[in-house]
C-alpha cells in the first residue's frame, strides 16, 4: 500500500505545465509584494492535511531554494473526528518525511466545556504555533489561507453573531505570521494539487452547516452569486482586504495605548490608567478591550457593540466599584485604574508576607513591600491612597 501522501505520477502537458508555472508566479508575487519571506528566513508551515495547507507546503517546498529558506511543518491533532484526526497527523508526517523535513506535531483535546468549539481551536493553534516559533527559533509562521477565505470571512462579518469581529477582514502579514497563498482561488489551489499528483485530506466537518462559515460558503455565497453576479467574489475581496488595513492599524494604535497606560499586570489581570482611558479616543474602546483579551488569555474573540458601549459608561462614570462581566474577564473601576481580570484563572499558591522588607510573589510579578509604624495614643495614621496600598493592624494579624 502505497503511502498516504505519496504523490499520484502522470505525464504533464504544456497547458498543465503552463498552469503551474502561473500558479507558481501568483504566490510569488505575494510573498515579494508583501515582503513575507526573506533569504535565511526560518519558515513554520502549519499544515493540517486539507488542500489548501498541503497546496501551501507543496509550494514553499518548490519555491524553497530560489527563497533561501528553510521550512519546518507543524501538525496539529484536536482529536475531534476520531480516527479521522489520526490519518490526517499520519498522512501529514509522512508528507514531511517525504521532504526529509523535520515535523511538529503537537496533541489538544477539547476541555469539557469550551463554548464556542471553533474559537478555542483557534486560540489553540495560535498558542501553539507561536509557542514554536519562539522555543525554535522560527521567524516566519506560514497559514494557508487564501482568496476564498478572506471572502467568506467578510460574508460571516455580515452575520453579526460571535465571529461578526471577523468583519474586519484576514491580512495577508500579521507580525511573524504570512500568507503567501493569499492572492489565490480555491479552484486553482485544487487544479495546482491536481497537476502535480498530490493527494490531500477532506474535512468531513467542512460540510457541517451548524457552522457559520460552512452555511456561508455553501449557501449564501452561491445564492449573493445569483443575484449580484460572480464579481461579488472581487468586490467583497478588495473590502476585506481594506478593512484588514485599517483594522490591523487600529489593533496597534490600541497596543501602543496600552503599553503607555499599563499601570501593573501578571498572570490573568491587568490595570490600565483610569484618567488615560478618560481622554482615549472612543473609537479605540472596541481595539483595546480586544487586545486586552488576547494578551490576557491568548483569546481571540471580540467585544459586541453592548460591551463597548458598557465599558465606556464603566471608563467614565467615576463610580468606584463598578463592574462589567465579558464572558470570562471580570472588568472593575477603582479610583486610579480600570482592572482587568480572568475569573477563572488558577489561584496562586499562598505566600508568607513579612512586617518588614520585600516579598516577591513570582505567580503574579508583585512585589510586597511592607512596613511597620508604632502608634502613641491617639495618633491618627492617614490611610495611604492608592489601589495597591493598605493599612493593616500588625498585632491584629
Amino acid at each position: 500500500m502505497p503511502a498516504l501522501s505519496e504523490p499520484r505520477r502522470f505525464e504533464v502537458n504544456a497547458r498543465q505545465s503552463r498552469s503551474v508555472d502561473d500558479f507558481l508566479t501568483r504566490v510569488r508575487e505575494t510573498i515579494k509584494a508583501a515582503g513575507m519571506i526573506a533569504p535565511g528566513d526560518r519558515v513554520l508551515v502549519a499544515v493540517s492535511g486539507g488542500p489548501d495547507s498541503v497546496a501551501l507546503w507543496r509550494v514553499l517546498e518548490i519555491l524553497g531554494a530560489e527563497l533561501s529558506c528553510s521550512l519546518a511543518m507543524v501538525h496539529l491533532n484536536y482529536h475531534l473526528r476520531g480516527a479521522e484526526s489520526d490519518v490526517d497527523e499520519q498522512f501529514c508526517r509522512e508528507l514531511a518525511a517525504g521532504s526529509d523535513t523535520r515535523v511538529f506535531v503537537r496533541s489538544r483535546r477539547r476541555p469539557k466545556s469550551v463554548g464556542n468549539l471553533q474559537n478555542w481551536a483557534r486560540r489553540v493553534r495560535y498558542e501553539v504555533f507561536t509557542d514554536l516559533a519562539a522555543r525554535y527559533n522560527f521567524n516566519r509562521i506560514a497559514l494557508g489561507h487564501q482568496y476564498d477565505d478572506q471572502v467568506e470571512t467578510i460574508v460571516a462579518g455580515f452575520s453579526g453573531g460571535r465571529d461578526s469581529f471577523l468583519f474586519g477582514g484576514i491580512p495577508r502579514t500579521r507580525g511573524n505570521i504570512v500568507r503567501p497563498l493569499f492572492d489565490c482561488r480555491r479552484d486553482e489551489i485544487l487544479s495546482f494539487l491536481k497537476v502535480i499528483g498530490q493527494p490531500y485530506r477532506k474535512d468531513t466537518s467542512n460540510r457541517d452547516k451548524q457552522y457559520l462559515r460552512n452555511r456561508v460558503r455553501h449557501d449564501v455565497l452561491p445564492h449573493w452569486r445569483k443575484l449580484f453576479g460572480l464579481t461579488i467574489d472581487e468586490r467583497l475581496f478588495r473590502l476585506g482586504v481594506q478593512l484588514a488595513r485599517q483594522t490591523s492599524y487600529l489593533d496597534d494604535q490600541a497596543e501602543s495605548f496600552i503599553a503607555r497606560s499599563t499601570a501593573g499586570w501578571g498572570r490573568g489581570w491587568l490595570l490600565l490608567d483610569t484618567r488615560r482611558l478618560r481622554h482615549c479616543d472612543r473609537r479605540l474602546d472596541y481595539y483595546i478591550l480586544r487586545r486586552v483579551a488576547f494578551g490576557l488569555s491568548a483569546d481571540r474573540a471580540a467585544p459586541g457593540a453592548e460591551i463597548v458601549d458598557r465599558f465606556g459608561e464603566l471608563v467614565h462614570s467615576g463610580e468606584t466599584g463598578r463592574k462589567l462581566t465579558w464572558g470570562r474577564m471580570l472588568i472593575e473601576n477603582s479610583r486610579a485604574a480600570v482592572v482587568f481580570i480572568l475569573r477563572d484563572i488558577k489561584p496562586a499558591s499562598p505566600v508568607e508576607i513579612g512586617l518588614t522588607g520585600t516579598t516577591g510573589l513570582p505567580d503574579w510579578q508583585i512585589l510586597v513591600q511592607s512596613s511597620q509604624k508604632q502608634r502613641t495614643g491617639r495618633e491618627r495614621i492617614s490611610l495611604p491612597w492608592g489601589a495597591w496600598r493598605m493599612v493593616a493592624d500588625a498585632d491584629y494579624i
